[in-house]
């Protein structure tokens, strides 16, 4: 019998990168830098690296440290919770059903914005 790829939870990923939505640029005043993976704010030297973010308990001292910010507006913690959930879908890949889940933000952030394509670029 042939080894599966992961079995139903590869079938459900591949749907899902299927189905899904395209990854905002931005929420509010959050931009996404693709290239060196993290998020940060316009307009200051301020900015979350996304490939630190393993576990529910990480997200949440980035949020919190944000609130503490006199700065921060809850408008603007609200967006960073909101990219923070399209980047990673808490829940299914962090904390769903209150449960810490193993993540790997890394492998997650190369899945999701792999280097370009060797052969696409031009010379």
């Amino acid at each position: 019998m042939p080894q599966q790829q992961g079995g139903l939870h590869f079938i459900l990923e591949v749907l899902d990168r299927f189905l899904s939505k395209p990854l905002p640029e931005s929420w509010g005043k959050w931009k996404l830098d693709r290239d060196r993976r993290v998020i940060y704010y316009e307009g200051r030297d301020y900015w979350f690296s996304l490939g630190q973010m393993n576990n529910s308990a990480e997200v949440l001292d980035w949020i919190v440290h944000l609130r503490e910010q006199t700065w921060a507006t809850p408008e603007d913690v609200g967006n960073l919770v909101a990219a923070l959930d399209d980047i990673f879908d808490l829940q299914n890949s962090m904390c769903g059903c209150g449960i810490e889940h193993r993540f790997n933000a890394k492998e997650h952030l190369a899945k999701l914005f792999p280097p370009p394509d060797e052969s696409s670029r031009v010379q």
